[in-house]
């Protein structure tokens, strides 16, 4: 059963990218926004889980993220789904229905504030609390908490100062677990990879 990741948790999870070179404990949260000013961009390949209530796991995904500063992101699956943030449109390609969604970015709510958030990182303690969740030798986790809705959280975790998963609860209350590996940190990422230009075939649904 493949996993499908909805689009309040894909615009969740492009803020989550610009988190990813939170440091140590005694980071508070201007600290924590000044390393991610330097971040450029990220690559990985990741692995999702989605674990129901009482454990088990009910779906996995797979496949490649790619981020750019400031706020550009790819999401290709291993079932071929892609979503794309160009910036000014948010692309949701499914190829089982041939059906493309397409977002407007600055009419919605929820991604307007979050790519405010992008583009200017002083409004970041608006929007969300930032707490450092747990501390080891070499790993620490962060919860951020949307002071709008603090029943919406997401978990990010840090090994040897690289972000190594992310985590948050769906709308059933089912824990969505993401891995990443083979992680490149500011490395070169064209800008072709944002674009999405939808086959004349495909049903396109604007929102």
């Amino acid at each position: 059963m493949k996993s499908k990741i909805n689009l309040r948790h894909l615009l969740m999870l492009s803020l989550a990218c610009v988190f990813l070179v939170a440091k140590a404990e005694e980071r508070k949260q201007q600290k924590f926004i000044g390393y991610i000013n330097d971040m450029k961009s990220f690559e990985a390949d990741y692995q999702q889980e989605v674990i129901g209530r009482k454990g088990a796991v009910i779906s996995t995904n797979k496949g490649r993220l790619m981020f750019k500063s400031p706020g550009l992101f790819r999401w290709q699956s291993q079932d071929n789904s892609l979503t794309i943030n160009d910036g000014q449109f948010l692309w949701q390609f499914d190829p089982d229905l041939e059906q493309v969604i397409k977002t407007d970015i600055s009419k919605s709510e929820q991604g307007s504030s979050i790519i405010a958030i992008i583009n200017n990182t002083k409004l970041m303690g608006q929007y969300y609390n930032i707490e450092l969740n747990k501390k080891s030798y070499h790993s620490s986790k962060y919860c951020l908490t949307d002071k709008l809705d603090p029943k919406n959280k997401i978990w990010l975790s840090f090994n040897s100062e690289k972000l190594t998963k992310i985590e948050y609860y769906d709308s059933l209350q089912n824990l969505c677990s993401i891995k990443f590996s083979s992680i490149k940190y500011n490395k070169e990422i064209s800008s072709k990879w944002f674009a999405f230009i939808p086959d004349p075939s495909l049903d396109i649904i604007e929102q």
